[in-house]
């Protein structure tokens, strides 16, 4: 999965979704495996984000804010928790902070993190005995350090799995499915949605996915089109559910239907990496989105801030809370978001889509790995009419996945 960091007010509603009547010592349990949960996806996240501005290291810092307050939480909760559970937590924190020392050790030289006196230890017993007949070669030692890393690793491995998606695979699901109709994958049983490694498909997000939303993570994409705004946009949202209703006397209960109102719910962070040829509309994103190695594309992005580097020959769509970032990117067209994409509370005053800042272009005169577009204008190529966003972009009989990305303009 992937980059994508987790909010404490995401934590703070997993907790509090747990029935009252619960046990205390159970609540707690089912609140540290979320965070737990949470902190693990950051951290193998963490390659996934861009050095440049300083995003990597508030990212760790993120995370080790969130292992710091998940301990100080298991020290007040000492009273719900017997000594085995006790052990459990403790654990479970302690191969958090290995996974994570051993995750910034592989970025080059770090100036804050450092394994703690205990893996320190391990790592040197780990070492081969000191050679007192001759000088341990400089490629041993090598070995030895690899050796050392791969052994904090399998201790990493101790950590319970709390496993996010019940077993349930939607990658592969979506890849088993015949035919090219629009692939509707629920997300039900997923704690984040992560989307990789798919050709030629239609893929559009349903409302439950609106569970799912913790993280989200767009990789390795070719010629598809994504929307996963219904889940993150749209209010009062309903699904079928079976009737809970147990009661005897009314065996035909069991039978019925009621409609369920979904609340739309936005991604707290996004990535969207190695995606060429497609269409992604992102939803909305209350954090950071980070756009890396996307190559002939036309992305809707409605964030808070959003960074984009390594990418070329991309229209972008787009509502941002703060200047949106470009690095390394050539070729890069900014237009504003369809207005179907926005929510009820974002003014398009407020709108930060033309305010690019380019850190390989430091000059007074404007950039020329970007420039801005104006949707609906006949003379500009480039742009895309509103008519594909309010229906060709959903498909159709008629519509196949190429036919939508040659009315996007994508060649």
């Amino acid at each position: 999965m992937q980059a994508v960091m987790s909010t404490p007010a995401t934590h703070d509603a997993a907790f509090k979704a747990v029935k009252p009547a619960m046990d205390p010592k159970e609540v707690f349990y089912r609140h540290f495996e979320a965070q737990a949960t949470a902190i693990q996806d950051d951290i193998a996240n963490l390659s996934n984000i861009a050095t440049a501005g300083g995003e990597r290291k508030d990212a760790t810092d993120h995370i080790l804010t969130s292992i710091s307050r998940l301990t100080n939480e298991v020290s007040d909760a000492a009273a719900l928790a017997p000594p085995r559970d006790q052990m459990i937590y403790n654990q479970a924190l302690k191969a958090l902070r290995e996974h994570l020392n051993v995750q910034t050790s592989r970025f080059g030289p770090r100036s804050r993190f450092a394994f703690s006196p205990r893996s320190k230890e391990r790592f040197l017993s780990s070492s081969p005995p000191r050679n007192t007949q001759a000088q341990v070669s400089a490629s041993n030692n090598s070995n030895a350090a690899a050796a050392a890393v791969q052994q904090s690793e399998d201790k990493v491995g101790d950590l319970p799995k709390f496993d996010n998606t019940k077993g349930k695979n939607y990658n592969a699901e979506m890849a088993s499915q015949s035919g090219t109709g629009i692939r509707k994958p629920s997300f039900s049983t997923a704690r984040d949605i992560d989307i990789s490694s798919h050709r030629g498909m239609h893929i559009i997000l349903p409302a439950t996915a609106s569970r799912a939303t913790t993280s989200g993570s767009i990789t390795d994409l070719r010629n598809c089109v994504l929307d996963m705004s219904v889940p993150t946009l749209r209010r009062g949202l309903t699904e079928n559910q079976d009737d809970d209703d147990d009661d005897e006397t009314e065996p035909s209960k069991k039978a019925t239907k009621k409609r369920r109102t979904l609340k739309a719910s936005p991604f707290s962070s996004l990535a969207i990496k190695d995606i060429s040829r497609s269409v992604i509309i992102a939803g909305r994103v209350a954090g950071p989105a980070h756009i890396t190695g996307v190559k002939d594309a036309v992305l809707v992005v409605n964030a808070r801030q959003v960074r984009i580097h390594e990418c070329e020959n991309v229209s972008v769509y787009l509502w941002a809370g703060s200047r949106p970032i470009i690095e390394d990117c050539t070729g890069m067209r900014f237009a504003e978001i369809p207005a179907q994409y926005l929510t009820s509370d974002q003014e398009p005053s407020t709108n930060q889509w033309n305010q690019v800042d380019d850190f390989n272009w430091l000059k007074s005169e404007a950039s020329p790995n970007w420039r801005a577009i104006t949707p609906g204008e006949a003379n500009d190529e480039n742009a895309i009419p509103s008519t594909f966003w309010e229906t060709t972009v959903r498909g159709g009989p008629q519509l196949c996945t190429e036919d939508i990305l040659h009315k996007a303009g994508i060649a």
